[in-house]
């Protein structure tokens, strides 16, 4: 069952585009700053453009923090992801995003994810992101551009991350 939460939640973010367009605050460890746009992660490197520096490659170890300029970054996704409130769902769904978004190694994986081909064919398929946006799991389940995610391997590594955040909440 995480599994399906997750890739479910991936989706929403890859689909939200959370990162791409907006400009970011980058602030590396040594305490300078650079703003530009993330456009891709990639075995722990960002690439950014920046208007000052041109396109950048920066190692996530030599990162502190991603600031967005207009709000953070949890508030930016809240505002794009569909309103489960009112379910049963809802309340897991906000502590999964709870748990991803404050995972800088998870967001790194869903990031890489966006240039994923099996990533793309979901975000094209009209019907699958109508299954996401509703919260319709059964049309998911029957899905099989949506059961092939359920197997990559990225789901099934974020899946374990959470599922150990979990483990290490409840001791």
């Amino acid at each position: 069952m995480m599994k399906l939460k997750c890739a479910f939640f991936v989706i929403l973010l890859c689909y939200g585009s959370v990162f791409a367009g907006e400009v970011r605050q980058i602030e590396l460890n040594d305490g300078s700053v650079i703003f530009g746009e993330i456009v891709s992660f990639n075995e722990g490197v960002y690439t950014v453009n920046s208007g000052s520096f041109g396109t950048l490659e920066i190692e996530d170890t030599k990162i502190r923090a991603i600031i967005s300029n207009e709000v953070t970054s949890n508030e930016t996704i809240t505002e794009q992801l569909p309103d489960f409130s009112n379910s049963v769902l809802g309340t897991e769904l906000q502590s999964l995003q709870s748990k991803i978004m404050n995972d800088k190694n998870i967001m790194g994986t869903i990031m890489s994810l966006q240039n994923d081909p099996d990533f793309q064919a979901i975000l094209q398929d009209t019907d699958t992101i109508g299954a996401v946006m509703s919260g319709d799991f059964k049309t998911l389940l029957n899905n099989p551009k949506f059961k092939k995610l359920l197997d990559h391997q990225a789901v099934k590594d974020i899946a374990k991350e959470v599922e150990e955040k979990e483990e290490i909440e409840t001791e």
